[in-house]
């Protein structure tokens, strides 16, 4: 059975970059620093970092003392932009099934589907990647 809600762990890992550079905004932080803060593959973060380069999040120096950066003020940036960098439109998933088995309007959930849909949604596109960021609970490692 599919997620009710896809977030993928590159968007998840979207997030964590973000907010830990947000955090540390006079730092550059290098992927393999990430990658081993986050417990997760470098080769993978790299490729989420590459997509917040590309969509004008981040900028990046190679060499030694380079990294990444946020280029962006996080209280101007929302988790929905984050989000759609990565993974695209956020889409509404109208069946838990993960293909039409009713026409929508009997739903066995009642509607659910789209409520979650809508309340996550909200959260995205309301809430700036500031409050991630003073929410993020790494310590001080970088």
């Amino acid at each position: 059975m599919p997620n009710a809600i896809k977030l993928s762990d590159a968007s998840s890992l979207a997030f964590h970059a973000t907010a830990l550079l947000a955090r540390h905004r006079e730092t550059r932080i290098s992927a393999t620093k990430m990658a081993e803060m986050f417990n997760a593959s470098e080769h993978t973060l790299a490729k989420v970092m590459h997509d917040l380069v590309k969509a004008g999040f981040v900028d990046s120096v190679r060499g030694a003392g380079g990294g990444f950066s946020l280029i962006r003020e996080p209280k101007k940036v929302t988790l929905l932009e984050i989000y759609e960098a990565i993974d695209g439109p956020l889409r509404e998933q109208h069946c838990l099934l993960g293909k039409p088995a009713c026409d929508g309007e009997h739903c066995v959930m009642q509607g659910l589907m789209g409520k979650l849909h809508q309340e996550l949604y909200g959260y995205f596109a309301n809430t700036h990647l500031d409050v991630l960021a003073r929410e993020m609970n790494l310590g001080d490692a970088v």
